[in-house]
């Protein structure tokens, strides 16, 4: 799942992405998805990537939201 593209890159709140996924986590289940891999979600440059273009391998993509937002959305697919 690319998290820009999922979240809705049009009108998105920079850094509420991880946020906007977890709240289509019920959309997906009545899908019958019970897996999710995402891309990478490492910090890039520039304004959109699929994240392969690393700038930190250790810093979450900043726009998406902080690392505590992404650990909060691995617990909720959990």
């Amino acid at each position: 799942m690319h998290v820009t593209d999922f979240s809705g890159r049009d009108g998105c709140e920079s850094g509420r992405k991880f946020q906007q996924v977890r709240e289509k986590l019920d959309y997906l289940c009545d899908l019958g998805i019970n897996a999710i891999a995402l891309m990478p979600v490492n910090e890039y440059p520039g304004d959109y990537s699929w994240g392969y273009k690393v700038r930190d391998f250790f810093a979450v993509e900043s726009s998406y939201g902080a690392t505590a937002d992404l650990k909060q959305l691995m617990d909720e697919c959990h």
